[in-house]
């Protein structure tokens, strides 16, 4: 019998750490399973969840989604394919054609895992009950979008930090002008939930980088009437 109890006792705690290993890596942030090596050419990466784009100085930068991770790809635009780039009518309802087709050959000199420093539900969960300027200081930044009126009952934002947008909802109403400054206003606002919502602008910002992000600084210069 005492034989028996044993069994049954191991039993119950592997099945325990097996719940509590499911239960973290389910919540841990998306990590790589994907071979980045596999990946020589835009054209291996064009046909990915597309989350931005843009051409700099000479380099072509891409954000996109491939199975369970966010990616940055870098690659060197000739003077020549940028030129043909420049010359693609916006509208044209072919651009995204024609923007391949000039630059699926094109080689990637880097790519980088953005979804090392995404944030998982539970760092989310964690943020409830801050203040927004507890988000600030942990270098959230305003990213535009928000809701805020007493009579509609709304109060919310998206904030960016570093290359991931969030939703940030809060516990009190209240009223904003058109143009507000929303570092401002969320200030004294208690967090009530925290939700992922996207890739923000800065991850395909030149100078980018995966610990960085945008100054807050620099958003309120924007408000400061200089």
């Amino acid at each position: 019998m005492k034989k028996v109890l044993t069994v049954l006792l191991i039993a119950l705690l592997i099945l325990s750490a097996a719940a509590c290993t499911k239960k973290n890596e389910s919540d841990a942030p998306a990590s790589s399973s994907v071979d980045l090596t596999q990946w020589k050419t835009l054209g291996d990466i064009w046909e990915y969840e597309f989350w931005g784009s843009v051409v700099e100085e000479g380099t072509y930068i891409r954000a996109f989604k491939a199975e369970d991770g966010y990616y940055r790809v870098e690659t060197d635009v000739p003077q020549d394919v940028a030129e043909k780039l420049d010359a693609i009518d916006f509208f044209d309802k072919t651009m995204e054609e024609q923007e391949k087709a000039l630059m699926k050959d094109l080689p990637i000199k880097t790519i980088i895992n953005l979804s090392e420093v995404l944030l998982s539900q539970s760092d989310l969960d964690a943020l409830a009950g801050k203040t927004g300027q507890e988000l600030l200081d942990m270098g959230f930044v305003p990213q535009g979008s928000n809701g805020f009126s007493t009579q509609e009952q709304l109060s919310w934002a998206t904030l960016e930090k570093g290359p991931f947008v969030y939703e940030v909802t809060f516990q009190e109403y209240v009223d904003v002008d058109d143009d507000p400054n929303i570092a401002a206003v969320i200030r004294p606002l208690t967090v009530k939930s925290v939700t992922f919502s996207g890739v923000s602008q800065y991850a395909t910002d030149k100078a980018f980088d995966i610990n960085g992000g945008k100054s807050l600084a620099d958003y309120e210069a924007m408000f400061s009437g200089d």
